[in-house]
């Protein structure tokens, strides 16, 4: 530690001279550093930004920083300085990183680093981004059931939280006959008649995109069974008592049918 001394005269007085400048040039060096001696903060909020949004992230430095650089990084590299997407700025609330027309492929982890005078220290602190994107379903074909039995509709997605299911316009998901499972990925309508036939549409929802996909579901009805042959007799009765009716009669002709 450094102390005052008086220097009066022979070598005590060579030695104070040499601990008082020792002194001097440690409070000197302790002054400078003191720009490096900061705390580094980064804030972004929300953390869950859709996809072409313009997310804001501030880098806020507690302490001297007159004599520290920033730099931006995502993922531990660097951010492409001939990005234009990628804009930082300066203000008096600390550094700041904004990313134009966010795309799902920034979602990461982004860093502030602070960087000393000559780069004789470095301070940062990280948070993360994701990126809302749209739920994708995949288009289901076309159904086909028998009138009496259960229809069981899929509905293939991802990136959502829940699906809803519509017939005609009008949601479903709660009325009598129709059951939905938990996250409304499967509807199924139990005993279906020919007034289920029609078109039937899901819809995919995240935090703030939703997308939608119809079936058809065509119902067939119940098989008939075709009639048996049937055999039919005709008699053949003259109208006309005369030779040529009573020769004709009891002629014999036979029509067979087919359905």
């Amino acid at each position: 530690f450094c102390v005052s001394h008086s220097c009066r005269c022979g070598k005590l007085c060579v030695f104070s001279f040499i601990l008082s400048n020792a002194c001097k040039l440690f409070y000197l060096e302790t002054a400078q550093s003191g720009t490096e001696n900061i705390e580094v903060q980064v804030h972004l909020y929300p953390s869950h930004v859709p996809q072409g949004a313009t997310p804001t992230f501030f880098c806020k430095l507690n302490g001297n920083f007159d004599a520290v650089t920033i730099q931006w990084m995502k993922d531990g590299s660097l951010l492409p300085r001939d990005d234009p997407r990628f804009r930082t700025a300066h203000s008096t609330e600390g550094y700041i990183l904004q990313i134009r027309i966010l795309k799902a492929s920034d979602a990461g982890s982004y860093t502030c680093v602070a960087n000393g005078k000559n780069n004789s220290s470095s301070h940062s602190d990280s948070t993360m981004l994701y990126v809302i994107v749209p739920p994708t379903v995949q288009k289901p074909g076309k159904m086909s059931v028998v009138e009496g039995s259960n229809a069981v509709l899929n509905c293939t997605a991802t990136n959502h939280l829940f699906i809803r299911w519509q017939y005609h316009g009008q949601f479903i998901d709660y009325l009598p006959r129709y059951e939905v499972n938990q996250m409304g990925a499967q509807l199924t309508i139990l005993k279906v008649t020919t007034v289920d036939a029609g078109n039937y549409t899901c819809i995919v929802y995240n935090e703030r995109f939703s997308t939608r996909e119809t079936v058809e579901l065509v119902v067939l009805g119940m098989h008939v069974s075709s009639f048996p042959n049937v055999q039919t007799v005709l008699w053949c009765v003259p109208f006309q008592e005369d030779l040529l009716s009573l020769l004709t009669l009891g002629i014999l002709a036979s029509l067979q049918v087919k359905q």
